[in-house]
């Protein structure tokens, strides 16, 4: 594995990141801020994007764009094959997965909304620091037009969350 220069995530942010839970995964240790990429990742051999992440390691939002589309393809190939095999509870098992995809929309769409509300900010700092400027009215408009952006995605982060709330009482109600 080539190394790249080094950490992308600052050293404060990867702190403040989680890490699984500690007698969850009781082989893993938290790896040190700034460790080499190819280190990380070797720490692992399941959540080695979780442990390049806590030594300030990044995907490309592309690359997680990707992968987030590959294990989709995995799932189903796996829900596919178990169904074709008469499987269907372990096919419903990966089914069941569903929740986990709802959970990274929530994510997505939360920061989405995080980054509207940025293009807010800055494109009302720029019109009022500019208010002579023949842009400053279609700044504001751009900036009103973030703001509801950032809304509408809050709106889908949380319908997701209702989603997920009724298929957890759904799923109650099935056992």
């Amino acid at each position: 594995m080539t190394e790249h220069f080094g950490p992308e995530l600052s050293q404060e942010a990867a702190a403040a990141l989680p890490g699984p839970p500690e007698d969850a995964f009781p082989e893993w240790t938290r790896p040190p801020y700034g460790e080499p990429l190819s280190q990380a990742v070797a720490r692992t051999p399941f959540e080695w994007l979780e442990s390049a992440a806590l030594a300030g390691h990044l995907p490309t939002l592309e690359g997680l764009m990707f992968a987030t589309e590959a294990m989709y393809l995995y799932y189903q190939e796996v829900l596919e094959n178990h169904e074709a095999k008469g499987y269907d509870g372990d096919a419903e098992l990966m089914a069941a997965t569903a929740g986990l995809w709802r959970d990274l929309a929530v994510t997505a769409e939360e920061c989405a909304a995080r980054m509207e509300e940025h293009t807010a900010r800055l494109a009302r700092k720029t019109a009022a620091s500019r208010e002579d400027h023949p842009l400053a009215p279609q700044l504001a408009f751009h900036a009103g037009a973030a703001e509801r952006r950032a809304a509408r995605a809050r709106d889908r982060a949380a319908s997701a969350l209702r989603d997920g709330e009724e298929a957890q009482e759904a799923g109650r109600r099935y056992r």
